[in-house]
């Protein structure tokens, strides 16, 4: 119950409950949106906390290099298109 009214169900549209309601979580399936959360710089002990932890939690990953963001749009139907690519630096 906790878990359900942090999710607001007042707020979401009869789908959006339906899917709460059977998931867990309103935003599955066709209302799925991409999203990635982002943080600012990790104060150094909340850094040695959190490091260890993901560590362990990537040791049976296989090796990934992330060299750049690509932001793509689609219009309609039609394929997805690259707008912009930003690559890091090394």
């Amino acid at each position: 119950p906790p878990e359900r009214a942090r999710r607001r169900p007042e707020r979401l549209d009869p789908r959006g409950r339906a899917l709460l309601e059977r998931w867990g979580y309103p935003h599955v399936f066709e209302t799925f949106r991409f999203h990635m959360t982002l943080t600012g710089r990790l104060a150094p002990e909340e850094r040695a906390t959190a490091l260890p932890l993901l560590a362990e939690a990537a040791a049976d990953l296989p090796d990934l290099v992330i060299d750049a963001v690509s932001v793509v749009v689609q219009d309609g139907t039609a394929p997805f298109r690259l707008l912009r690519r930003l690559p890091f630096s090394p």
